[in-house]
């Protein structure tokens, strides 16, 4: 009897291990840039935490890798006629702790009429407090009031699982935001499937599109509020493991920053953890004879 509740304890305290583990392997965060990967179409940047704060970015989530996505080889010239067009297919990706992931993203433009403009464009947001940060580019979805929209899908998620999108979207002119929508299979329950950013909110020093402002002057730093440059959307990765969602809006709902998916904490991932303490409690405190 006493090997069977070690056995019980231990099977426990592995299964809480093995969640663990695959939660922190689906941590995913995408920096849109212009020019920033020497030449190079996709790549990896470090985005450190500014003083005080502990994340790179609003996701509660460790780590400092974001994966640099460049708009200028993948531009559609002017001219370009109505279709869908790909402009990342399967591309690798890495956590945010720098690990290689089997996960891959894949973006996609849908033209709805011939462009008048290259798109998508870019655009610039503030990032002295943060520099080279998420904030401090953004891809701009030109023709966004035309009904042109750009999709982004991560594939190879475990299926049906509920994630946290985080979005950002802001440029140094107030009222340049984002809007963006979860496919119809990536909304969960009464949820809400689209959001938009504002930034219509000075940051401490007077800067429009910040992810993050002062409350002592610049010493330490802290987020702006939920709405104004960033924002979060709570859905799940459809049946076959894809998380997608399309960027498109109203008038300057057009410039989008990046993008952190983050697994959101399940129920019976703490029901477990439960479980073990309990059985780590059990195994320990109970009488000796």
């Amino acid at each position: 009897m006493k090997n069977l509740k070690y056995k019980i304890a231990a099977v426990l305290g592995s299964v809480i291990c093995f969640c663990g583990h695959q939660v922190q392997a689906q941590n995913i965060f995408v920096d849109l840039t212009s020019a920033l990967n020497g030449g190079n179409d996709t790549g990896t940047l470090s985005i450190n935490a500014p003083a005080g704060y502990s994340y790179s970015a609003a996701a509660p989530v460790v780590g400092t890798t974001w994966n640099t996505f460049d708009v200028v080889p993948v531009e559609l010239p002017v001219g370009t006629t109505a279709g869908t067009y790909n402009l990342f297919t399967t591309s690798a990706l890495q956590d945010s702790v720098g690990s290689s992931l089997s996960q891959t993203l894949n973006i996609s433009e849908t033209v709805t009429a011939t462009t008048t403009h290259a798109n998508p464009t870019t655009g610039t947001g503030e990032n002295v407090i943060q520099p080279g940060g998420v904030m401090a580019q953004a891809w701009r979805n030109y023709n966004n009031s035309s009904g042109f929209y750009i999709t982004y899908t991560i594939a190879g998620l475990a299926a049906s699982t509920p994630f946290n999108l985080y979005v950002y979207g802001g440029t140094t002119t107030s009222g340049q935001g984002t809007q963006v929508t979860l496919a119809a299979g990536n909304v969960l329950g009464a949820n809400p499937g689209s959001g938009a950013t504002a930034d219509t909110t000075q940051n401490y020093n007077g800067a429009y599109g910040s992810l993050f402002t002062s409350v002592d002057g610049g010493t330490t730093f802290e987020l702006m509020a939920s709405g104004t440059t960033w924002l979060e959307l709570e859905g799940q990765s459809d049946a076959s493991g894809n998380f997608s969602f399309e960027q498109i809006g109203t008038g300057s709902q057009a410039y989008l920053n990046g993008f952190q998916i983050v697994p959101a904490p399940e129920p019976t991932i703490f029901a477990l953890f439960g479980l073990g303490a309990l059985g780590f409690t059990w195994m320990y405190r109970r009488p000796r004879r």
